[in-house]
């Protein structure tokens, strides 16, 4: 990116229900620090794409939004075999190939955990939303009407060009940089209690606060501020990009961007 210039990572926690997306707006510098400026949730009014679009507009520089949600479908999905099924009979395709991405399946490899499966939970509501979010928020920016206002990214290269977008994982970012994640979704004390430790655990890496708001709240904050932790790995060079020969098929079914458990720990780049 270019030097001496900040670039502004927005972490989107996304839901279905307006209400419990979490929204985080950091700045990130060129020593790969990432600032925290703006976290809220439980929104209703305004909407959420104007807080982001909002946010956007005010940044004065290079942008990359960091969304919690699959932003893709296997591409199983859309072979012959598949396509031309009549009900009643079996199904040519295995379930591991027709309901997970490759991506998903790098993530077991690498992370030993399973993202949820697009092709067969109800994630695939949250994907379909986060797409129309998406996509209104271009309209909302007046970004070029063409079949994809908002670009996805694929090396902090296309930031620097223009507004960016990554599909990330919390909490395979959080297992990268073995930060332990225990029962923070849960509400009561003991889910604060493991969220109070996150957010302490967090700060090391490289994140400052300066949003004077209780993040350890609930699990939607912390989410949006681990979906800027993979957006500043991002920029740092330290996620695991796909290789060459499975490129094309994760600019068709969409790429989790973690960091490698080495880079992370290390606080190398990659």
């Amino acid at each position: 990116m270019t030097s001496g210039m900040d670039t502004t990572v927005i972490g989107v926690d996304f839901s279905t229900t307006p209400a419990k997306t979490g929204l985080a707006l950091a700045t990130v510098n060129d020593e790969k620090e990432a600032v925290l400026r703006e976290v809220c949730t439980g929104m209703k009014r305004p909407p959420r794409v104007s807080i982001v679009g909002e946010w956007t507009q005010n940044a004065g520089g290079p942008v990359l939004i960091a969304i919690d949600a699959p932003l893709g479908w296997p591409n199983e999905m859309r072979t012959r075999s598949f396509a031309s099924h009549r009900a009643g009979y079996p199904v040519q395709v295995s379930a591991d190939a027709l309901f997970a991405r490759e991506t998903d399946r790098c993530i077991k490899r690498r992370l030993g955990m399973n993202p949820m499966e697009v092709g067969a939970d109800k994630i695939a509501r949250t994907a379909h939303c986060a797409l129309n979010f998406l996509w209104e928020l271009g309209r909302y920016l007046n970004l070029p009407d063409d079949d994809m206002p908002l670009r996805l990214a694929w090396s902090k290269r296309d930031v620097e060009r223009q507004l960016g977008v990554i599909e990330v994982y919390p909490a395979a970012t959080m297992r990268a940089h073995c930060i332990r994640t225990g029962a923070y979704k849960k509400a009561g004390e003991a889910g604060r209690s493991d969220r109070e430790r996150m957010i302490k655990e967090l700060k090391p890496l490289g994140l400052q606060d300066q949003t004077n708001v209780d993040i350890a709240k609930n699990d939607h904050l912390v989410d949006a501020v681990g979906c800027v932790l993979a957006g500043r790995d991002f920029l740092a060079g330290n996620s695991v990009e796909p290789h060459n020969q499975s490129r094309g098929l994760a600019e068709t079914e969409g790429w989790i961007w973690a960091a490698s458990k080495r880079y992370a720990k290390l606080g190398l780049s990659a």
